[in-house]
């Protein structure tokens, strides 16, 4: 950060910590902001960006930068009974329209209530304002993160159906979806892994996602062309396969798995599906698709709305992802959570709200994610026509996939996901997919990565015994 950006960020610091004029609630204009202080455009804008990630300001669409906590008084000031804070953790566009959507509808169906919505793309600036807010204020924080939950009070989901005066449709979720180690979150979406492809000239009726990995490059054979497949999402594939535990396996197990993810890659080189060329960009791959630049895409969440659906439901479909017997695709989850000392009846009604009909089925029309409400799901599997897509495959891969996930984000711990992820992309996966590996070393490369997971594993406290514990998940599930 340049020093002309630092101290214009310490002058507007200031005079929001002494509340001066102008500086109490909102802050002056970006452009008014520039003439003040006689600084470009891209220094004012840099200093409010700054000040936003440190908590101070909060950007709100059609009004500006606002001050997190009004600055009027020393200290902090009480919401009415009846206004509640709404904060939103998303940065896409067609995700932020469905929310002013959803406070919209809230406000006409509670006319007594009144939100305020604030939009944040950053957990730190979240936990920030909560911090500066009146824990007696709650606020409900929609796709709350692990860090978001466990820094104050959150309200139990008992507590929010007393002050309902009746329960949340809890019941109607899709089985194991609430964990009951943990009675603060509401799930109110899925975001499930999906083959998005250009229908165009495509015939999918051959296609099953539940065949495995080599039936599926069959497949491809037959239906794509060179460099039209892009990008690979590696996490996904090795869940797809049954490698996401791997260093719980055997040493056996674990050459065997990886000839057979040597075996994948080595045919996508072979029969040159992958797109080495993808332009930079964010959903650049959706964006090929429906100009016809690609055929296939994989990707680790439901995001069809980047691809402009529905407006472009005559260029782009959607099928359940191949999958391997033994392995597991993990299904994203979002949840809200109410931050805070006690539950009002306007948080309580909100987090009820979100679990609406209403709400539920336009964002499954608007394609922004899958509901996790059964009786959604039924009602959109007997009126498919309301949909920009076959939706009846997804839901049936939805209720098949999700439990199996489940073993799968309990025992992997984070620290050898990543080692696995990164371990086996850097020493396989692109050596592999870009021609620069040797094959006539492969058992070179696979007697190498079998000794590094192998040592992996060796540092793992016996207590933990987490091959024992893998069956005994594996079983129940």
């Amino acid at each position: 950060m340049s020093k002309r950006v630092d101290a214009l960020k310490e002058k507007l610091r200031q005079r929001i910590a002494t509340g001066a004029p102008g500086y109490r609630e909102s802050l002056p204009s970006l452009r008014e902001l520039m003439q003040l202080f006689g600084e470009s455009h891209h220094v004012v804008n840099s200093a409010l960006k700054a000040l936003e990630r440190e908590g101070v300001l909060l950007c709100q669409p059609y009004k500006g930068f606002q001050v997190a906590r009004p600055q009027n008084s020393g200290s902090t000031v009480s919401m009415p009974e009846k206004e509640l804070n709404v904060i939103i953790l998303e940065d896409n566009v067609w995700q932020i329209n469905f929310w002013c959507w959803v406070v919209r509808q809230f406000e006409a169906h509670c006319p007594s209530y009144r939100l305020v919505p604030r939009f944040l793309t950053d957990e730190n600036a979240v936990i920030q304002f909560l911090a500066n807010t009146s824990q007696d204020d709650p606020a409900v924080v929609v796709h709350a993160s692990e860090p978001i939950v466990n820094a104050g009070p959150t309200v139990p989901r008992p507590e929010i159906a007393r002050v309902l005066g009746r329960p949340l449709p809890l019941a109607d979720l899709l089985p194991g979806l609430l964990d009951p180690l943990h009675a603060y979150s509401v799930p109110y979406q899925i975001q499930p892994p999906l083959l998005y492809y250009n229908i165009e000239g495509k015939n999918t009726s051959d296609y099953n996602w539940q065949a495995g990995y080599p039936a599926f490059l069959d497949w491809l054979e037959r239906n794509c062309g060179p460099e039209r497949f892009a990008p690979i999402n590696i996490p996904m594939m090795l869940g797809a396969l049954g490698l996401e535990g791997l260093i719980l396996h055997s040493a056996a197990e674990i050459r065997t798995k990886l000839e057979f993810l040597q075996h994948i890659f080595e045919r996508f080189l072979e029969k040159r599906f992958f797109n080495l060329h993808l332009p930079a960009g964010r959903f650049a791959d959706l964006k090929q698709l429906a100009t016809g630049g690609l055929d296939y895409t994989l990707r680790g969440s439901f995001c069809a709305g980047a691809a402009g659906l529905p407006e472009n439901a005559g260029r782009i479909g959607l099928l359940p992802p191949p999958v391997q017997p033994d392995g597991r695709l993990i299904q994203p989850v979002p949840y809200a959570v109410i931050a805070g000392n006690r539950c009002t009846p306007a948080a309580a009604h909100f987090v009820e709200f979100l679990l609406s009909s209403d709400v539920q089925h336009t964002m499954m029309r608007q394609c922004l994610g899958f509901s996790p409400l059964d009786p959604v799901l039924k009602a959109a599997e007997a009126e498919p026509e309301q949909y920009p897509f076959d939706i009846a495959p997804i839901i049936g891969y939805i209720r098949h996939e999700y439990p199996k996930s489940l073993p799968g984000q309990i025992y992997q711990p984070e620290s050898d996901y990543d080692f696995l992820i990164e371990t086996l992309t850097d020493r396989m996966v692109l050596p592999l997919l870009t021609g620069s590996a040797n094959l006539r070393d492969n058992a070179k490369m696979i007697s190498e990565l079998e000794e590094l997971f192998l040592a992996r594993a060796a540092t793992l406290a016996p207590v933990q015994n987490r091959n024992r514990l893998r069956t005994q998940l594996l079983a129940e599930a």
